[in-house]
């Protein structure tokens, strides 16, 4: 004998639990961040060596993160499975629609969320992709570039009188400051150079010829003193570009942590948020209630 199971024509979700257990896990939220904030707030420090460590903080963020939403979506979650109204079915199909109620608010929680996230950043994170658009075109400019106070600094040692033997006067030539305008300029073929990755012949002549000009040098001495300035310029860029280098590397490897931790912290509320809707379901069903300090409560 063949037994035929009646498909079972009801919704197995009952949405007005799950809004009410997805505004609940949404409310829990808020209220355990603000406070974790403030937490957080309270443990730093302006001050060197004062306050927490920027390691242990952002370890306890992380945990803290973890924690907020198992708590706020196993509320969230045994509240839907509490209110749900669904048919009196075989434990097995009562549990996977308990489970799913809890998967809805999960869902609907995370969804509303990230909405509310987004229209409450929609400003700033305009105003960010401004800012990170300057970064980018000046972090670009940067590695091919030294700054202007750094080429200004290295042309104005190009032009430094250099003492006699024995610490007599520096020659008559030197002892009158370089024109302003010869010093600008050195800066500005300095910046071509580090730009086209070596200095041109021609530059280098010429600045040499005007050194020994202005510093009283002899022509190999002031070609000398060219090439070490811009060697010196040239280290400058180099540890400035390696210097950005490991800072987007470390932003990088940051982000990459984050997009994991944030995804197992959601994971975490899912599997709350349905394992708590099947606890409450039961206790609906059962009217059995848990115990907090000893006391039964109703909820």
């Amino acid at each position: 004998m063949t037994t035929v199971v009646a498909p079972i024509k009801t919704s197995g979700v009952d949405w007005s639990a799950v809004v009410a257990g997805a505004v609940a896990a949404a409310a829990i939220s808020g209220l355990l961040t603000a406070f974790g904030a403030a937490i957080g707030l309270s443990l730093t420090s302006a001050h060197r060596d004062s306050g927490v460590s920027i390691t242990t903080l952002a370890i306890a963020a992380a945990v803290w993160m973890v924690m907020v939403h198992v708590w706020s979506f196993t509320a969230g979650g045994y509240l839907a499975g509490r209110l749900s109204d669904v048919p009196d079915l075989d434990p097995q199909e009562s549990q996977f629609r308990a489970g799913a109620n809890g998967f809805m608010v999960w869902a609907l929680g995370t969804a509303v969320g990230l909405v509310f996230l987004a229209l409450a950043a929609g400003t700033a994170a305009r105003s960010t992709a401004d800012v990170a658009g300057s970064a980018v075109s000046g972090v670009a400019q940067a590695t091919s570039n030294l700054s202007a106070e750094n080429v200004s600094y290295v042309a104005d040692a190009l032009f430094r009188a250099q003492a006699a033997p024995g610490g007599a006067a520096p020659p008559a030539a030197a002892q009158n400051r370089p024109d302003p305008a010869l010093v600008a300029e050195a800066g500005r073929i300095f910046a071509v150079g580090l730009a086209e990755g070596s200095l041109n012949a021609g530059d280098r002549t010429y600045l040499a010829q005007v050194v020994s000009r202005q510093t009283g040098l002899p022509e190999a001495d002031a070609q000398r003193r060219v090439d070490e300035s811009y060697a010196r310029a040239k280290g400058m860029k180099d540890a400035a570009e390696q210097r950005m280098r490991e800072a987007a590397d470390k932003a990088r490897k940051q982000a990459v942590i984050a997009g994991f931790l944030a995804a197992a912290a959601s994971l975490a509320g899912l599997v709350a948020a349905a394992w708590a809707a099947g606890v409450g379901r039961e206790h609906q069903n059962t009217r059995e209630y848990p115990r907090i300090l000893g006391s039964e409560r109703f909820w």
